[in-house]
């Protein structure tokens, strides 16, 4: 009886030391070596498996950046530079335009090197249609001001490209706007064609 349970016990504490371990092939008992759970699961797979852009595409990108800020330059010119001192109506415009120009031709020299940016797809009709509003509302302003084309802007760009519902993007368009006016048109003294 004693024999028995010493046995017992014997294959109990085997049993407990072979857990976790790899068995071996031939014999079918336990080798002393772990066993790895990732091992089962195969090789990971890579934590970013998006594609990535070519140099055809961030030539096209930096092309189309660079022509945006040309095509807002020559609005600025007709709307007037000005100067540091008294500011005209396309001083910021004419800012912005020539931080375009400067942005687009560094992303089209960098672009055999330049890797972290994905590929042109179908969402990117989105932004073509943006652009294009945003040009037309530009060249709206001097015959029935800023105000208006600035406000129906906002609201194609959150509603009909973003999908946000009216009672949310009227509202947020026209305090844009509002605060906009006040700080130009009051607070620097800008001279921006304007409705009011």
């Amino acid at each position: 009886m004693t024999d028995t349970a010493q046995d017992g016990n014997g294959g109990g504490a085997a049993e407990a030391s072979g857990a976790g371990t790899a068995p071996d092939q031939a014999t079918g008992h336990s080798t002393g070596q772990p066993t790895d759970p990732a091992a089962d699961h195969g090789p990971e797979e890579s934590a970013d498996d998006t594609p990535r852009a070519g140099r055809t595409t961030n030539l096209v990108c930096g092309a189309v950046v660079a022509l945006t800020g040309v095509g807002t330059l020559a609005v600025a010119l007709d709307l007037g530079l000005g100067s540091l001192s008294q500011p005209g109506a396309g001083t910021w415009p004419g800012i912005v335009s020539m931080i375009l120009i400067v942005i687009g031709l560094l992303i089209a020299a960098r672009a055999a090197t330049f890797t972290d940016a994905e590929p042109i797809t179908k969402d990117a009709v989105a932004v073509a249609v943006a652009v294009v509003a945003l040009a037309v509302a530009v060249q709206l302003f001097p015959y029935v001001g800023f105000e208006l084309p600035s406000v129906a802007l906002l609201v194609f760009w959150m509603s009909v490209l973003g999908q946000e519902k009216l009672r949310l993007s009227v509202p947020i368009s026209v305090i844009a706007v509002a605060v906009f006016y006040l700080t130009f048109v009051y607070g620097l003294a800008v001279p921006i064609p304007r409705l009011f």
